[in-house]
């Protein structure tokens, strides 16, 4: 992960200048030049690591919009591993900026500032941006949009991070009746304020000078030191918490519609499922058992219920492509994300995943490291190549380092990539070349059991079928879950394919049952190796075995 985030910012010249040379620049031009006032002190150190912490949360809420760090961890990466793997990296890039403030400070210190408080605040300006990030990695959890989040960090990041300092500058400046008011503010800034730390320290240092070193450290003015000891843990301790629990809104009520409209075999499943022994692992990859979620939505001050699935009980075979074929809102991509984890707990279920039931922690632990997962929107990463995502999901799937490039590279091939695409960034490449390159990163490794959502969507009709060829020259003992709309795909891939209309299953069965039990007519579909010319003769001869028979494609390559 650490590499991945140093890859990331290193792909962008904006990145680079606005998370390390503007903030450098502003540390200089307000430390650098002593001047009587005191309010640089108090107003540039925040405002430069806030700037420099804005980059990181764009960074981590493209992630959670695009869905990058819920497909990194249902592939096996651990919560913990994510957020420590970032944190190191972007210390580790706010490190020169640290350096410079510190070298600064010590060399030439603020106008008044006396040499017994040096210590402390050196000590303090390498464990300030700790908070920093750790309160920006908390802050992006509330946005799920980039475009609103870029208008809204920098407004908040410039109130909570001067306007404090500034409001106990001032107050140390009025008469010596207002600096416990001063002292106030200080207090409960330091506890719960991580961007006030140093500013805040810096100026109670500025207008009550400590006489020796101890008195440096013990004074009130060093208070952010010893509160960031209590905070930063808190702050930490909150992102995994927040990973461990439910990553969906609390689920409505069920909404179970019976089993009006199902047929004799979606039945019979269901009772197979519900009544018989459990399964050994290498027979089922999957079972769920009774899958019902109701999602709720605040609508105009109230909460609104919408049922995507009503009582699913379902089993899939090891080693078989199963379909899910159903139009938009049937409540297809709501249960794969309730069988991947991004929808928990679901309102009603169990699910068992290569034989670990995932409504526990540690099953679902254990069921991600088994898992290669596509959704439906693209989880890539801008700033990143496309050989660089193969290789980041490759490490995260225990692909050995001696193989990997061999194995991204095969990899590439397989999927119909040409030679210059491994070395373009994902923002370059065409709707279709994200889609492929997304499907790669679920089939790299070993994974058990892959969960395709519509991986063919917005891929031209030739790349769709070399896509199909990818998936069907799957391992023998790997397991396919696949969405779709087109009964076209659910055929080529599949050999099963359960119907799901308005988060029910309808008919259940393999593509030749389904056919043959709810089809009407015959298809025929023809290949010739002429170009051009005229196709009459062929239908003039299909005609001849049913008059009533329509063309209803005809493609021609064209010369």
């Amino acid at each position: 992960v650490t590499r991945m985030r140093f890859e990331q910012l290193t792909g962008n010249r904006r990145s680079i200048y606005n998370t390390v040379l503007l903030p450098c620049f502003i540390i200089v031009m307000a430390l650098a030049f002593k001047t009587e006032s005191s309010y640089g002190v108090a107003i540039y150190p925040p405002m430069a690591f806030g700037i420099s912490t804005i980059s990181f949360t764009v960074f981590l809420i493209q992630d959670k919009q695009l869905k990058g760090r819920y497909v990194a961890i249902s592939q096996g990466l651990s919560v913990s591993a994510y957020w420590a793997g970032t944190f190191v990296a972007h210390y580790l890039i706010l490190l020169p900026v640290t350096l410079v403030f510190a070298g600064i400070v010590v060399v030439r210190p603020p106008q008044g500032m006396v040499d017994s408080v040096l210590p402390p605040v050196f000590i303090m300006s390498f464990i300030f941006p700790v908070g920093m990030l750790l309160y920006s990695y908390n802050f992006s959890l509330l946005f799920n949009n980039v475009e609103i989040a870029m208008k809204v960090i920098p407004l908040v990041n410039m109130f909570i991070g001067m306007l404090p300092a500034a409001l106990v500058l001032g107050l140390l400046s009025l008469p010596e009746d207002y600096h416990k008011y001063a002292l106030y503010v200080h207090w409960a800034m330091s506890a719960i304020n991580p961007m006030y730390g140093l500013a805040g320290m810096l100026t109670f240092y500025l207008h009550i000078p400590a006489r020796d070193i101890m008195s440096a450290f013990t004074c009130w003015a060093a208070l952010p030191l010893y509160a960031s000891l209590v905070t930063i843990p808190l702050w930490a301790w909150n992102l995994v918490r927040q990973d461990m629990r439910a990553r969906s809104a609390r689920p409505g009520t069920v909404q179970d519609a019976g089993s009006e409209g199902k047929d004799e075999d979606v039945l019979e499943e269901e009772q197979r499922v519900m009544q018989g022994p459990a399964t050994r692992r290498d027979e089922e990859a999957v079972r769920y058992l009774d899958l019902c979620h109701t999602y709720r939505t605040q609508v105009n001050k109230s909460w609104v219920e919408t049922p995507a699935v009503r009582g699913i009980s379902l089993g899939v075979r090891s080693g078989e492509c199963f379909g899910l074929l159903g139009p938009n809102g049937a409540g297809k991509t709501t249960t794969l994300a309730a069988l991947t984890g991004d929808v928990r707990p679901p309102s009603r279920g169990r699910l068992i995943v290569c034989g670990h039931d995932i409504s526990q922690p540690d099953g679902l632990a254990a069921a991600y490291k088994k898992l290669g997962v596509c959704p439906q929107v693209d989880p890539l990463f801008n700033n990143l190549t496309g050989q660089q995502h193969l290789q980041f999901y490759g490490r995260i799937k225990g692909v050995p380092e001696a193989a990997l490039e061999t194995t991204v590279n095969g990899l590439f091939f397989r999927l119909g990539f040409d030679a210059n695409d491994a070395n373009k960034k994902a923002s370059e490449y065409s709707g279709g070349m994200k889609r492929k390159l997304s499907l790669g990163m679920a089939l790299i490794g070993h994974s058990e059991l892959l969960f395709l959502d519509e991986p063919s969507a917005a891929v031209d009709a030739g790349a769709k079928r070399h896509l199909w060829r990818v998936i069907k020259r799957r391992r023998r003992d790997q397991t396919v879950v696949i969405t779709t709309h087109s009964m076209e795909e659910a055929e080529a891939l599949c050999d099963r394919i359960a119907i799901q209309v308005k988060g029910q299953l309808r008919c259940l069965g393999s593509p030749l049952h389904i056919k043959h039990k709810y089809g009407s007519g015959y298809q025929l579909e023809l290949f010739s190796q002429v170009r051009g010319g005229s196709f009459s003769a062929i239908d003039d001869n299909a005609a001849a075995f049913a008059d009533d028979a329509v063309v209803q494609f005809v493609h021609q390559r064209l010369t």
